[in-house]
């Protein structure tokens, strides 16, 4: 099933929608989940879904999850407490299908902000690099984002999710049509 897609001049303006959304489908476990690339807005929509569903935000940058193992423990801990709950609970990474894997968590509702450059008509990937080429690495790229980017390659979150919030990417000048 191919995910919806929106497009929104910021990702917190998809709130309403995806309360639409979760209104008419039946979602087991309670969870939300955010996904996409840095600085895609994830932490900003994840605030702004957290005040208007009462819901508990478990974010895995708040525990370093994705740089030590202490910090995937108490992150993995923290979301079992808020999804025992049974109310909202949203959590945002760019790496949710590893260290929140669906087999432990459920799948949840998911959401992948995908931040575009929108200029001439270039509707690629952020900071230019494509996920399916394997052979270069984007100009400059550091290790961090080479992860993020082979993590995209093999989960392909995007295609995943449920819903896609398409962002321009404004601090680079971007804007819609």
């Amino acid at each position: 099933m191919q995910p919806e897609e929106i497009h929104c001049d910021h990702p917190h303006g998809a709130v309403p929608f995806i309360i639409q959304r979760l209104a008419l489908e039946n979602v087991e476990p309670r969870l939300i989940r955010l996904e996409g690339t840095m600085l895609a807005g994830k932490s900003s929509l994840a605030h702004r879904l957290t005040e208007a569903l009462g819901a508990t935000r478990v974010a895995a940058d708040h525990f370093n999850a994705l740089r030590d193992k202490i910090g995937l423990g108490r992150y993995r801990d923290a979301l079992r407490s808020a999804l025992a709950s049974k109310r909202w609970v949203v959590t945002d990474s760019v790496r949710l299908g590893e260290i929140a894997p669906e087999q432990q968590f459920g799948r949840g509702y998911r959401v992948y902000i995908k931040r575009l450059r929108i200029l001439l008509g270039d509707r690629g990937w952020p900071y230019g690099f494509d996920i399916d080429d394997e052979e270069h690495s984007p100009p400059g790229e550091n290790p961090l984002e080479r992860s993020i980017r082979l993590y995209h390659r093999e989960y392909r979150p995007h295609e995943a999710a449920d819903l896609i919030v398409n962002v321009p990417d404004e601090e680079r000048g971007y804007r819609w049509p």
